[in-house]
């Protein structure tokens, strides 16, 4: 039987409220899926913590029982449950799922995942070009060649584009050596995909570009040296072809008999090239290369580069609205002269450039200022594709971005040597507030605050109030028809809480949303004190509270 639970503590946790964790440690799995989906306030970080007094968490019980149904619903509703999260005791959930006698097919979709968690640490770590903690990892994690050769969901790059961007040999041969198929010639995931040597190419590193480029054609000469040997046919471009759904814009065209959409000249000459987006529309090869000089010049038009994400658009995109995918890097390679070609990828560089971010960070640490560009730069190596970003902000200065990346326990590396007299410092870089727990910072808004709270961006128009909320004055508070939420350790019952808000006239709900008029907030209140004060929603103390109602 799993570890019985302690007395009840005061202190009750996100988890526990919901009855999510009592279902799954009773292995009533109807009610835990009804639960888990009705509880669309629960976050992956409440996942990630074990509540007071308790040994297990959801994801240990879940393996206890050796439930495959329940631990791919949980998963997919929440990807980032941490699935090497250690008990109490300190057995991890492979080790309780092992030591209870799983199902095989349960184990090895366990193990999948703590791969594809593994993967999801290693790209961070070599993001951050922390190569002790990627070999350390990449050594004790059994993670396989299949699991490298892909970028997972939610990531645009993977582990060797991340290597290529820093153009670190070292860390490429030993990745190479320990994993000989490393497909090198891995596609980013985004329209007009990156190859690996693109990247390098577009950060100027022109030994590893030429040690990468080195290694692809000695790998592929070998292919095609044993393909030939088994088939008398031979691979050549067939072993290489792109699928037939991928295969836009990844190719000239025959330009003969064709109207250019720039200069409007029709090609009469036979065997002429150009290049034609999806919906056709035609580009000369002198045009579309003079086309992308221009949409790549960094120091004439980086509005527009940040605009596209460094990306060439079909040139009728603003004039007609053409919705065409953006031009392949292959196909510009093949069309346009080397160094264009080499102007394009530092324009790919120049969106998400690191060394670029870093200064603007730098800009903001010390003064706020910072133009349009750069913010753009720094929202674009962060953002999401639902819009929201992957990094944190200041719970109290607001500074951000700060990048904790898939770390839920920030004591774990603080104070941590990097070498070269510095050390990890996990909490704020402007006014050093920190808290341990991950889900206790708020997501970056996009916003670059100032020293005052307000924020640099022209775009944002927040009238945010939560910071001073907690200092209303009690003359002002009132219940009556507004909309409540609870969260954290009140002094009194749950139950009695809400009965006290409904009667003196409020509404009272379990999830913070932009309908929400007040947080009423007890101890470790956890993460819907920041989802309060994305929305702008007051923020109560229980003696607040308790005040309105006139107590």
């Amino acid at each position: 039987m799993p570890p019985k639970r302690k007395a009840a503590s005061q202190n009750t946790h996100p988890i526990d409220d919901s009855g999510v964790l009592e279902a799954a440690k009773a292995g009533k799995w109807a009610q835990f899926n009804k639960l888990l989906n009705s509880h669309a306030e629960l976050t992956f970080e409440d996942f990630n913590e074990l509540p007071p007094g308790r040994n297990y968490g959801v994801v240990h019980q879940i393996a206890f029982h050796g439930n495959l149904a329940a631990l791919q619903t949980l998963l997919t509703k929440h990807c980032r449950v941490d699935v090497k999260m250690k008990t109490k005791g300190k057995q991890t959930v492979h080790q309780v799922a092992v030591e209870n006698s799983a199902s095989a097919a349960f184990m090895t979709f366990l193990e999948e995942m703590i791969s594809q968690q593994n993967l999801q640490e290693l790209i961070s770590f070599s993001r951050d070009g922390a190569w002790s903690q990627f070999d350390s990892l990449l050594n004790s994690s059994g993670i396989t060649t299949q699991i490298l050769n892909t970028v997972p969901i939610g990531r645009i790059w993977g582990v060797i584009h991340q290597i290529s961007y820093w153009g670190n040999i070292t860390i490429l041969d030993s990745l190479e050596a320990k994993h000989p198929n490393l497909n090198l010639e891995l596609e980013t995931r985004e329209d007009a995909a990156q190859s690996p040597l693109d990247i390098s190419q577009g950060r100027g590193h022109k030994a590893y570009t030429d040690h990468l480029r080195a290694k692809i054609t000695a790998k592929n000469n070998a292919l095609t040296a044993a393909s030939s040997s088994s088939s008398s046919s031979g691979g050549g471009e067939g072993s290489t072809a792109v699928p037939a759904e991928s295969a836009a814009m990844k190719t000239p065209v025959d330009g003969e008999g064709k109207l250019c959409n720039i200069c409007y000249c029709t090609e009469d000459k036979p065997g002429t090239i150009g290049v034609a987006c999806d919906n056709d529309h035609f580009l000369c090869q002198d045009c579309f290369t003079n086309y992308v000089s221009s949409e790549s010049d960094t120091v004439n038009n980086p509005q527009n580069i940040m605009k596209n994400g460094g990306r060439i658009t079909c040139v009728c995109k603003i004039a007609s609205g053409c919705d065409s995918h953006a031009y392949a890097n292959k196909l510009i390679a093949m069309v346009v002269p080397d160094e264009v070609y080499e102007q394009y990828l530092i324009a790919r560089d120049f969106v998400v450039g690191k060394d670029a971010v870093a200064i603007a960070l730098a800009k903001v640490k010390e003064s706020g200022a910072l133009g349009s560009v750069e913010q753009e730069q720094i929202r674009n190596l962060y953002k999401k594709a639902n819009g929201t970003y992957s990094c944190y902000m200041c719970g109290k200065c607001k500074f951000g971005p700060i990048d904790h990346g898939w770390c839920s326990d920030l004591t774990y590396h603080q104070g941590e040597n990097k070498g070269a007299g510095s050390s990890i410092n996990n909490a704020c870089p402007k006014c050093n507030w920190f808290t341990k727990q991950i889900k206790n910072w708020p997501h970056w808004d996009g916003n670059f605050h100032t020293e005052g709270g307000s924020s640099s961006s022209s775009s944002s128009s927040s009238s945010s109030s939560s910071s001073s909320s907690s200092s209303t004055p009690i003359a002002n508070l009132s219940l009556m028809g507004k909309t409540v939420v609870f969260t954290g350790a009140l002094n009194m019952k749950r139950a009695v809480a809400k009965s006290l808000a409904i009667g003196a006239g409020a509404k009272v709900t379990t999830a913070v949303s932009g309908n929400t008029d007040i947080l009423v907030c007890g101890n470790n209140c956890g993460s819907k004190e920041y989802e309060a004060d994305y929305y702008g929603t007051e923020l109560w103390t229980e003696a607040q509270f308790m005040s309105a109602l006139g107590h």
